[in-house]
């Protein structure tokens, strides 16, 4: 069993995590390692890339640096980017275009481990975010230092680390190389399933911060018309297109005291803002664009209902910070949702059919649905809160054990 006499040491390796130029990449990684650094001592390892100009003028910045962001011991290992000839030649076509991006990625963060040890000696734990790439170097740090490895997985879709034979080698190497491995939701844990049949794949779903996401009462203003409010990226997939096609035949039905508040950005936004046009719903759309995560706050809690018309999720987290407003939702029976939304906290439909959608936006509108606010709330406090995520990890990281002897330790 792993040593309990001090807080023990958590060593976490994102595939993706926030940055000034991304500011959202990965933050439900950085959500939970602020909860995790409450009771352990928590460490993220991650790239850090300076811009293209600043590499031809040769300010690279030092080779490692250490920051301490909102009580979360951060170190950033830097990684160039230059140019080469693979990525000058090479196509988005080949399915292996990726891989190589997957190698310059695990050298940095074996030089930062490297530099962790030498700092800190082992950690108790690595904890590495998506399989590919930080699942895969996390698994072999933990193979040549025998360090157990927990892998959470967040992907959707999970397909999009099986494109070539090479990936789904990777694949299979690390999910069967991690001592544990974790879904954050059931219907990912069941799409990796039918691809390692074999694999004991425990569910912890994201953490959802409850004390900012928090509960408001109601200003009284009922002369406004009905807000139903969608935040996401702007992409095919996320459905926002048939959100647009069900509001349209809600005015058809004269159901027209409504509005729409669209949040994000992305590449598919002009072509909805087009269709808004087209369906006469200028006057109904509001299109906010990106919005900073007390945007998003104050937009749930003014909003009726929050919508999630999604082709596909893995979980879901904008459902469970509408909740924690108190915010009933509505979303689509895509993967993530199932396990989030309850009878006692919104309603789901199936993907892909504005008439179904449609009549769900009917129901909140004619008062078909009654929800309550506090018991919206208390679902996601009991199932997504910090303390029931710390309480599952705990107990994750305390039945793991060092299931081999390490090998010959490389250091690069």
């Amino acid at each position: 069993m792993l040593e309990t006499s001090r807080p023990m040491r958590i060593l976490i390796i994102p595939s993706w995590y926030p940055s000034e130029a991304s500011p959202l990449n990965g933050i439900f990684v950085r959500e939970q390692a602020k909860c995790l650094a409450r009771r352990f001592a928590v460490t993220v390892l991650t790239p850090r890339s300076p811009s293209f100009l600043h590499q031809l003028c040769f300010r690279w910045g030092p080779a490692f640096t250490q920051a301490n962001d909102e009580g979360i011991d951060t170190l950033f290992v830097r990684r160039l980017r230059l140019p080469s000839l693979h990525r000058i030649f090479a196509s988005r076509k080949d399915p292996d275009y990726i891989v190589p991006y997957y190698r310059r990625f695990c050298r940095a963060i074996r030089d930062g481990f490297a530099w962790y040890v030498k700092q800190h000696g082992l950690p108790d734990v690595i904890h590495a975010h998506v399989v590919l790439p930080a699942g895969w170097i996390a698994v072999e740090l933990g193979r040549e230092y025998g360090v157990p490895v927990v892998l959470t997985e967040h992907s959707e879709p999970f397909s999009m680390h099986l494109g070539s034979e090479t990936q789904r080698q990777l694949v299979h190497a690390t999910l069967s190389g991690a001592d544990r491995v974790v879904a954050v939701s059931s219907a990912l844990r069941d799409v990796m399933l039918k691809y390692c049949p074999n694999l004991k794949i425990d569910v912890i779903g994201n953490i959802i911060d409850t004390t900012f996401m928090s509960l408001v009462k109601a200003t009284g203003i009922a002369s406004r018309r009905f807000r139903f409010l969608f935040v996401g990226m702007l992409t095919e997939r996320k459905g926002v297109q048939h959100l647009l096609a069900a509001a349209q035949m809600l005015k058809a039905k004269g159901l027209s005291a409504f509005e729409i508040y669209v949040g994000g950005d992305g590449p598919y936004r002009s072509t909805l803002q087009k269709m808004a046009q087209e369906l006469g719903l200028a006057n109904q759309c509001n299109f906010l664009g990106m919005l900073t995560r007390e945007a998003v706050r104050d937009h749930m809690q003014a909003c009726d209902v929050f919508v999630l018309p999604s082709l596909g999720e893995t979980f879901g987290v904008v459902l469970g910070e509408a909740m924690a407003c108190g915010k009933p939702v509505l979303s689509t029976r895509c993967g993530g949702p199932d396990s989030v939304v309850s009878p006692e906290t919104g309603i789901l439909v199936a993907p892909g059919d504005p008439r179904e959608f449609a009549d769900a936006m009917a129901g909140f509108m004619t008062d078909r649905y009654s929800f309550d606010a506090e018991t919206i709330r208390q679902s996601v406090l009991t199932r997504f809160g910090a303390d029931a995520f710390l309480e599952q990890t705990e107990k994750l990281y305390r039945g793991l054990s060092t299931r081999r002897a390490p090998t010959h330790a490389r250091t690069a």
